[in-house]
């Protein structure tokens, strides 16, 4: 495993974290009636890092 295939992982483990950080507060924005941008943007992030994982 390579530099550039480690720090590809990373990254993705990465997005995928940033984005379940940001869908689970988003969910609880928007039952106070807030935005659903974080719901959305959260699960496609994490499905961003999902697909950079798989290469």
């Amino acid at each position: 495993m390579g530099l550039r295939h480690g720090l590809r992982r990373l990254f993705a483990v990465s997005a995928i974290s940033i984005g379940i950080a940001l869908a689970i507060p988003g969910a609880y924005l928007l039952s106070l009636g807030g935005s659903p941008y974080y719901v959305i943007a959260g699960p496609v992030l994490a499905v961003a890092g999902v697909a950079l994982w798989r290469g």
